[in-house]
């Protein structure tokens, strides 16, 4: 099945890599070189592990023990902090649109992970010179049966990156499902999937279209109705 061919793979190629080292290395830098990729491999594996083991434990309802009352926004800009840098380094524009004030009731750390995977993979498969956009409303619900309507999150991260077809777009949340386009980079295949078990455990729905060119991810997510929310902590200060 895919799960086993995923972590097949990296521990075939690593021990190949470390076998014929062995067998031909001619020198002490050839064999750091072999084991160093060897390394690379293993970690990816490890990293498949961790992955599915966040997704499991997150379907099984045990992070909702976590979830408080917060302001999204410290935590939407503590994110983004983090990739304004790394899409620098890749010659992209990052632009955020972000009210100033936003309760949530969920796990902070869950949903920072989810974002940070959408950035990532926006980042990853955009070309130089592009524009990457998060963007975060609140948006009314149906009125309900006593008149009052309730609120929901819409955040949304837009690439002009390669984009998806309509038939991958409806497979991207699978478990180790690669576009076509995707699979000479580096990736697992698991980070929409973690992306989607974060947004239902939040009772929220994950959808994707197309940017043209590009992708539009969305996430959207209720809202409590309580409109006050303690203090943010404030963030610890870098060494």
């Amino acid at each position: 099945n895919a799960i086993a061919h995923d972590l097949r793979t990296p521990i075939t190629r690593a021990r190949t890599q470390l076998e014929d080292a062995a067998l031909h290395a001619k020198n002490e830098d050839e064999l750091r070189a072999a084991i160093e990729q060897a390394v690379g491999n293993l970690d990816n594996v490890t990293s498949i592990c961790e992955a599915l083991l966040r997704i499991a434990q997150i379907e099984s309802g045990a992070r909702r023990s976590a979830f408080v009352l917060f302001d999204l926004i410290p935590a939407l800009q503590d994110v983004c902090e983090l990739y304004e840098a790394v899409a620098e380094e890749h010659g992209l524009r990052f632009v955020q649109h972000l009210p100033d004030h936003l309760p949530f009731f969920g796990d902070r750390a869950m949903f920072q992970q989810a974002v940070a995977n959408l950035l990532d993979n926006a980042i990853k498969f955009s070309p130089p010179h592009g524009t990457i956009t998060l963007s975060a409303e609140i948006l009314s619900t149906a009125r309900r049966t006593d008149g009052s309507r309730g609120k929901r999150l819409r955040l949304s991260v837009t690439d002009e990156g390669i984009g998806m077809s309509e038939a991958d777009m409806a497979r991207a949340s699978e478990r180790f499902f690669r576009a076509e386009q995707a699979r000479n980079t580096p990736g697992s295949g698991l980070g929409l999937s973690l992306v989607q078990a974060i947004v239902q455990l939040h009772d929220g729905t994950l959808q994707l279209a197309s940017n043209t060119p590009g992708l539009i991810t969305r996430i959207e997510i209720p809202l409590p109705d309580a409109e006050t929310v303690p203090l943010a902590q404030p963030r610890a200060a870098h060494p």
